[in-house]
């Protein structure tokens, strides 16, 4: 499981006269690091403190689902991104483990990013009009069976992987056994190499 954070400085006033004081509004993205091709990828949105809505991106179209009561989910495509806005005609707050994201099967093999880029926090107050936000976003690497290295592609590195497994020792055969006959060999080896080529599609039939 891949943490990362994403912090957000909003400024509450506890009186006219009193000078602003700050606090801070940490967001938590939870997901795999790695799912295979066509996978459904979920992440889990965990606030330090309450908010009302939440604005995020990902960096590609997909039917995404929100599993958070209360609260409604509305994407619209961007250039070069997906930004989706969590939000409700009513005063719930999101806070702590509040919202899990669903996102359908993703074909395009390579890293599918999300990042929070907005948060309206309790008191209506936007941490990114504010101060701005820190994001660092989760990327999930989109793969397939033949990406032994999950550099997101099939490349001569994954071949070489392969050869490798398939010299090795009893017990070496950890993932190029593509053909799923429980040993790894040249058979493996050849059809890496043909992936690679674009001659087959991976995943391969057994």
């Amino acid at each position: 499981m891949k943490k990362v954070t994403v912090l957000g400085i909003c400024l509450l006033f506890a009186s006219l006269v009193n000078l602003p004081a700050q606090t801070v509004v940490e967001v938590t993205i939870s997901g795999a690091a790695v799912e295979m091709q066509g996978s459904a990828i979920t992440a889990s949105l965990d606030l330090s403190g309450p908010a009302v809505a939440i604005q995020f991106e990902v960096s590609r179209g997909t039917t995404v689902e929100l599993i958070a009561a209360g609260k409604t989910l509305q994407c619209a495509d961007t250039v070069g991104s997906r930004r989706c806005l969590i939000f409700g005609l009513n005063q719930d707050l999101i806070s702590g483990p509040a919202a899990t994201l669903v996102f359908a099967g993703v074909a395009e093999l390579g890293p599918f990013l999300l990042s929070v880029s907005a948060v309206m926090v309790a008191d209506d107050t936007p941490t990114a009009d504010v101060a701005g936000l820190s994001v660092s976003g989760l990327s999930v690497i989109i793969t397939t069976p033949c990406d032994l290295d999950l550099s997101g592609a099939t490349d001569l590195d994954d071949v070489l992987l392969a050869v490798a497994q398939a010299q090795a020792a009893p017990g070496g055969c950890t993932s190029a056994d593509l053909n799923a006959d429980g040993v790894c060999t040249i058979i493996d080896v050849q059809q890496l190499v043909n992936v690679s080529l674009d001659v087959l599609v991976c995943p391969l039939s057994p």
